[in-house]
């Protein structure tokens, strides 16, 4: 059994939950609870902070942080950046001579200015979103250390990653 002490919360909310999710969600309100944001050309729809659309995804995702925090200071952190994302949005939708659409594509892609940008090795801006769970965090080289095994452990030895060929790595 373990005592509450020993339980892991999910926090949400957290500064870094917010930088990987919030936009994701944001969007995710938007677009299937209004038909005009939908499509993919939907992103240059949004000319205007104050939009009814967008007043109501805020009120309830800033209803959302404060239900499950119960912190001020998460309901209005959420709010900041909700704001913040909104703001940029309106302005990229605002910039005349292209199509502003969540991705690059379709039949004029090339006129087309993508909102969304996907995870990679350059740092996140607000409109990354990871596509799965996957692209959260970048993935990571695992070295396994045999040197506990005492000549029990596997007999195999793991192949050369990518780029390691003829390296020495004693």
């Amino acid at each position: 059994m373990v005592n509450n002490r020993e339980r892991k919360r999910v926090t949400p909310f957290s500064p870094r939950a917010m930088d990987r999710g919030l936009t994701g969600a944001m969007l995710s309100a938007l677009r299937l609870g209004n038909t005009r944001f939908n499509p993919n050309t939907g992103a240059g729809a949004l000319n205007r902070t104050d939009m009814d659309e967008v007043v109501h995804v805020i009120d309830i995702m800033v209803r959302r942080a404060w239900f499950i925090s119960g912190q001020s200071a998460v309901k209005e952190r959420t709010y900041a950046e909700i704001k913040e994302r909104i703001d940029e949005w309106v302005t990229e939708a605002g910039k005349g001579g292209r199509t502003l659409a969540y991705e690059k594509k379709g039949r004029s892609k090339d006129m087309i200015v993508p909102l969304l940008h996907r995870p990679g090795i350059k740092p996140w801006k607000n409109f990354t979103i990871p596509i799965s769970m996957r692209e959260v965090e970048p993935g990571v080289r695992l070295v396994m250390n045999t040197t506990k095994f005492d000549n029990h452990g596997p007999t195999w030895t793991p192949p050369p990653a990518a780029g390691d060929e003829g390296e020495d790595t004693s």
